[in-house]
């Protein structure tokens, strides 16, 4: 059907659809569409300020998903050692809560969808051949075991249909891997180059990590001493708790903001470079919520380093977390090992679950690079976002401080006289708020507190208009609030009726001046 063949058909059932109906219908359109963008403002404003540390973030799944992950999962045994996990158990473990897990950290832009084989294979090398496939386990093992897994469920496999394989085993001795360089064909002609090799008990994060690196990334923790301690989450000494290819027994965590923009979750207008040396306030906002403005600054420091600055949030499946603030990370290039450096706000303790910065009499709200003259302070909390101030290292952060609260005091003036349609001299006030933004912004703190202080004051002496008509213009705020579409829901609900009511009266009148062919029934689209 051509597009002018729809259009046709389109006005066709608009002119035989009952005038009552059609008024309703288009009532009904306008408004969801009104209250969809009502939605849209709660979302950015008020209502992520109610999420508690339990809430799973639904708008982490509200996004078409882009990239889908086929897995097919193969289900392994040994003839020394045989299963005990359910099929079901272990479908539900990589379809439904690791595709939720990837579902909530990319934004909803990776699905994770595929099949797992109807039984149990059993492997011709028993599982004591081996002799542990612990951390040191020899690639040639690992490759055998791989081999003889896609060759054991090769006749009832079609491995044309996936991109990645994943091995389960049973309970055994293990440490779950992904090999990087294989190579195994199949009968339909296929060639397998990437799996992963887990067992029947490993947790969630394990098997999301192994995931991760089918996707690219690389593991944060440090190697060697992983494999001196005997366990993985012993050798994050890098980025501890704060992302999954780092530790992964804690739970299932979201990638950090470097994974993610290596990803392409965080696309880059959602990252605010500033530049060492100048001076810049910088709200951020949660990483583990979808469809927000700014995730991460990066600090631009040499051609080899820079320092990257998340906001984390005991959210969705970052509930585990240990704490929760500003995450300020030292990152070198090239990529290598210790690549991504958790700056640790409280050193003095032998972990780095309380390395964020924050808000409070407990917490650490500064960090500085004397060197390369450069701070970070954190300012306040903007629900669950935090407004970050970069600026030079000579900065005082007292005075800085002092100015953001002195300019949310002449915001709230100002808004208060703008709710009470005091607008007589708010233009004046409005212009001094501006004033006091970009000196904030400039790093001019006295000068900010000086125009903030104006502000309140041109607020405060704003007098009503005697004109009752005259519509006030809305002031220039400092942080978006969420009055406003709220305040004018009922006058843009009234201007959809009346647009209805226009386009009814519109197509009533085309009907009049039109001939219905007698075979077109004007009541066939009646329920």
């Amino acid at each position: 059907m051509t597009s002018h063949q729809c259009t046709s058909v389109s006005n066709k059932i608009l002119m035989q659809m009952p005038l009552r109906r059609l008024v309703i219908i288009l009532i009904m359109i306008l408004l969801c569409s009104t209250f969809s963008l009502t939605g849209r403002f709660e979302i950015a404003t008020s209502a992520l300020e109610s999420i508690s540390s339990t809430t799973t973030p639904t708008t982490a799944m509200t996004a078409t998903p882009i990239i889908t992950v086929p897995i097919i999962v193969i289900l392994v045994e040994f003839k020394d050692a045989k299963h005990a996990a359910s099929r079901e158990s272990l479908h539900d473990l990589v379809f439904v809560q690791m595709n939720k897990y990837y579902m909530e950290a990319s934004y909803g832009k990776v699905e994770i969808k595929g099949d797992i084989t109807e039984r149990w294979y059993t492997l011709p090398t028993p599982f004591s051949t081996y002799k542990g496939l612990g951390l040191t386990a020899s690639l040639e093992d690992r490759l055998k075991l791989v081999k003889e897994a896609i060759e054991v469920a090769d006749q009832e496999v079609n491995f044309r249909k996936y991109l990645l394989v994943l091995i389960v085993l049973p309970d055994v001795r293990f440490v779950s891997f992904a090999p990087q360089r294989m190579r195994v064909l199949t009968n339909d002609g296929s060639e397998v180059s990437r799996a992963v090799v887990t067992t029947e008990a490993k947790p969630l994060g394990v098997i999301a990590h192994e995931v991760g690196h089918y996707l690219g990334l690389m593991d944060l923790y440090d190697p060697s001493l992983a494999v001196q301690m005997g366990s993985t989450d012993e050798g994050a000494i890098y980025a501890g708790p704060w992302d999954l290819m780092s530790m992964v027994f804690r739970g299932c965590i979201h990638f950090s903001a470097y994974n993610k923009i290596a990803l392409g979750w965080i696309i880059p207008k959602q990252v605010k470079v500033v530049p060492a040396g100048q001076t810049q306030i910088v709200q951020v906002d949660p990483l583990e919520l979808a469809n927000q403005t700014i995730y991460a600054i990066k600090i631009p420091m040499t051609e080899s380093r820079y320092y990257l600055i998340e906001v984390r949030q005991k959210i969705g499946f970052d509930k585990v977390l240990p704490n929760s603030g500003v995450l300020i990370s030292s990152i070198l290039i090239p990529a290598n090992i210790g690549r991504l450096n958790i700056i640790d706000a409280n050193p003095s303790t032998k972990t780095l679950d309380d390395a964020t910065f924050g808000i409070g009499p407990k917490n650490q709200f500064i960090f500085k690079d004397e060197e390369k003259n450069l701070s970070v302070i954190v300012l306040e909390e903007v629900g669950l976002s935090y407004r970050i101030l970069v600026t030079q290292a000579s900065a005082d952060f007292n005075l800085a401080r002092k100015a953001v609260e002195v300019a949310n005091e002449a915001e709230t003036s100002l808004i208060q006289a703008f709710k009470e349609r005091r607008t007589v001299g708010l233009s004046q006030a409005n212009e001094s708020l501006q004033k006091a933004i970009e000196a904030l912004n400039s790093g001019n703190f006295d000068k900010a507190i000086i125009l903030a202080n104006e502000t309140r004051n041109l607020a405060e002496k704003a007098t009503k208009s005697e004109v009752v008509s005259e519509s006030p213009t809305p002031p220039t705020l400092l942080t978006p609030q969420k009055s406003g579409l709220e305040g004018n829901t009922l006058v843009l609900a009234a201007a959809i009726i009346g647009v209805s009511l226009v386009a009814a009266v519109f197509i009533t009148k085309k009907r009049k001046n039109r001939t219905y062919p007698s075979s077109v029934s004007v009541s066939v689209f009646e329920v």
